[in-house]
């Protein structure tokens, strides 16, 4: 009897036996995964964004600069640049201004030096951060330096001295001329008003010398700009001087009818100026002695009979009438 084959099984590797314990942990481990995939991916569009590492730039004084950035708006930039360039032309100028002013403040050529020397570093910052720094942060610490108002305040007692000066002079020159026949002699002006202007700047120039005394500047201001508000004498002495002036011009015309025509243009501007209202008065002036200049060049001055045409007169004048109409009401 042939021999038996021996049939060799294949080893089912599904029926192998595996510990229980096993299977159970490995049955979690697929279901966790299973439900933190979806989870992690439905929270993924609610969780904030990790904030950058840049830290904002800081000012002088410890405070955050707003940008969210190192840069400046170019436009903001250049602003700054060409403000910079204005203050140290102001402060150049303070440096001219204080050998003529001669104060009493022995401080002011190191302060106005400082001053510029500050200005100088900021605008070279600004162009070339310094190292670790960026242009924001310059620009922070240009605003909280506040440099303009610190020009203001050294321009304000440099020039103060200056401005008592020219006070005190004029208060002379008003003083001689209230008292002479040149002053009676223009027409329409009222000499006793003119004193009493005379009198309020005198009250004022006291006043500004005691605070300059005292070493308010601020308060000195405010007493400039109530004497520049009211009836500043030195624009009051040049619309005096000018009137004198074209009194002579339109007196010299050979048409009558436009000398008469012209004066009457005149009357509510002195009427202004006996008001206390001298920057008006002055300027409204000014277009009076332009169209004189005007009419004694064509009609006087070329050789003709200097007679003025009139409708070229009328149309004129009233055009010139309406210009100071407006001046006089603002």
């Amino acid at each position: 009897m042939p021999a038996r084959k021996k049939i060799t099984r294949k080893k089912n590797i599904a029926h192998t036996h595996v510990p229980l314990s096993t299977a159970l942990i490995a049955l979690a481990v697929v279901a966790i995964i299973a439900i933190a995939i979806p989870l992690l991916i439905y929270a993924r569009d609610f969780v904030p964004e990790s904030k950058s590492s840049f830290t904002a730039p800081a000012r002088i004084d410890g405070t955050p600069v707003d940008e969210d950035s190192s840069q400046v708006d170019p436009k903001k930039l250049s602003a700054v640049l060409n403000e910079l360039k204005n203050l140290t032309s102001r402060v150049s100028k303070l440096n001219t201004l204080l050998q003529k002013s001669n104060p009493q403040d022995d401080t002011l050529p190191n302060e106005i030096a400082s001053l510029k020397e500050e200005i100088a570093q900021f605008m070279s910052d600004l162009k070339n951060p310094p190292l670790n720094s960026s242009v924001a942060e310059v620009y922070a610490d240009y605003v909280y330096a506040q440099l303009p108002e610190s020009v203001e305040s050294l321009q304000t007692r440099v020039e103060l001295p200056l401005i008592v000066l020219a006070m005190e002079k004029d208060l002379k020159k008003g003083d001689m001329l209230a008292g002479s026949a040149r002053l009676t002699a223009l027409p329409g002006i009222d000499a006793d008003s003119f004193k009493q202007n005379i009198q309020e700047q005198q009250d004022l120039y006291e006043s500004l010398q005691e605070k300059l005394g005292d070493e308010d500047f601020d308060g000195a201001k405010e007493v400039l700009d109530e004497a520049h508000a009211g009836a500043w004498l030195t624009t009051g002495l040049s619309f005096l001087s000018t009137y004198e002036t074209l009194e002579k011009s339109i007196k010299g015309m050979k048409d009558v009818n436009a000398q008469n025509s012209l004066q009457e243009v005149i009357v509510p501007i002195v009427g202004a100026f006996n008001n206390g209202a001298y920057e008006k008065a002055n300027t409204s002036l000014a277009e009076v002695v332009k169209e004189t200049k005007y009419l004694l060049k064509r009609y006087t001055l070329d050789k003709v009979n200097g007679k003025v045409p009139v409708n070229d007169l009328t149309s004129r004048l009233t055009t010139l009438d309406s210009l100071i109409s407006k001046k006089l009401a603002n």
